[in-house]
């Protein structure tokens, strides 16, 4: 696997110079950037039964193909893109991980005029890792529990392009494997890294022209509906599995370059709560005890089709309460349609996975 990484970066410094697009009309069109990158870091030992993992470094190889849309005039502060991205690790060479291949949509924007850019990335999607653990036969595996996951993908770092179509890169970068406690045991997996890689544009657009920013594009009100659902086991391993949903009233504004205010109330439920509850002595007459209901704050960043979001927030109210009075939610979304969007939402109490679920958002614009 590390061999075919390093020939996809062969091939695109020896033969990009070399590919054109092949339709008349390419100038017309948006850039395609297809990417290589390689990073290196270690795997943080969180919890002490992690530390046997932690011995050797871990390498991260990464094949992307990214989408630009065309630049604004005016005094937007720089250019955003969506692409997918395929990562591979084999996770510090250890028998007991395994190793892990990720296909990760992502949201990237630059910042600063010039060839010399600063730019962050964020991404969420899944990944399969193929020695989780098991009771008999991989019982050490107290990181992941199960074959699939989700993959958070964060970066920073700065680009330098020496050419319409070249762009070199380099940074630091934070991975996080975790299937969000659907499956027991869930310690997850960290990953600091530094980076380094090269971007190729496969469309040589020589007639480049930059749009006027369109004035109904930003400043405008906005109201979401969004719901998702999911699964989610508690210890013992191999304990039963419990719905967990989530249900938010959103409201927002969006501002210059995509990015939009979101302030949200709040309504989930974990079925395992009345479990929780009932260990402790308390009995629950029905479901409707158990639904917690918070307000949270936060943003919502878009690309092209894909849209990263994130909100902090305070349950309101909630009977159960060993995991404190906070939570977050990390979202990622595709619009199908207008105004319809399908997407993975991750739940959690200060990095403590509540659950991972799917589902969908509805919004409009006035």
């Amino acid at each position: 696997m590390k061999i075919a990484f390093k020939a996809i970066l062969l091939i695109i410094l020896v033969f990009g110079g070399q590919l054109q697009a092949t339709n008349p009309d390419s100038v017309a069109k948006k850039s395609i950037w297809v990417s290589a990158r390689f990073s290196h870091g270690f795997i943080i030992p969180h919890h002490r039964s992690m530390e046997v993992f932690t011995r050797n470094h871990v390498e991260v190889f990464e094949a992307s193909v990214c989408f630009a849309r065309k630049k604004m005039t005016g005094s937007d502060l720089g250019d955003s893109r969506w692409g997918v991205s395929y990562l591979y690790s084999s996770l510090s060479d250890t028998r007991i991980l395994g190793d892990v291949h990720a296909l990760v949509p992502y949201v990237e924007w630059t910042f600063l005029q010039g060839d010399f850019k600063f730019t962050t990335q964020a991404g969420l999607g899944l990944a399969w890792v193929t020695n989780p653990f098991n009771l008999q036969t991989n019982y050490r595996n107290t990181a992941i529990g199960s074959h699939l996951n989700a993959a958070i993908a964060l970066g920073a770092g700065v680009s330098y392009q020496t050419t319409p179509r070249w762009i070199w890169s380099a940074g630091m970068s934070f991975i996080h494997f975790s299937n969000g406690s659907s499956r027991q045991p869930n310690y997850g997996i960290n990953l600091p890294l530094v980076y380094g890689g090269v971007s190729y544009n496969l469309i040589n657009r020589t007639d480049y022209r930059r749009r006027e920013v369109d004035s109904k594009a930003f400043n405008r009100f906005l109201v979401a509906m969004q719901w998702v659902g999911g699964s989610k086991e508690v210890f013992p391993v191999g304990g039963p599995s419990y719905f967990s949903t989530l249900g938010a009233l959103q409201a927002g504004y969006r501002l210059r370059g995509s990015m939009a205010v979101i302030a949200s109330f709040d309504v989930s439920y974990n079925s395992s709560d009345r479990d929780f509850l009932k260990q402790k002595g308390v009995v629950v007459a029905n479901n409707s005890e158990i639904v917690k209901t918070g307000v949270s704050l936060g943003f919502e960043k878009s690309a092209g089709r894909l849209n990263f979001g994130f909100r902090f927030g305070r349950y309101l109210h909630q009977l159960e309460v060993s995991d404190g009075w906070y939570y977050d939610a990390l979202s990622f979304s595709c619009r199908i349609v207008a105004g319809l969007q399908a997407g993975i939402l991750l739940k959690t109490h200060f990095a403590r996975a509540d659950f991972i679920g799917f589902g969908l958002t509805y919004q409009f614009e006035f």
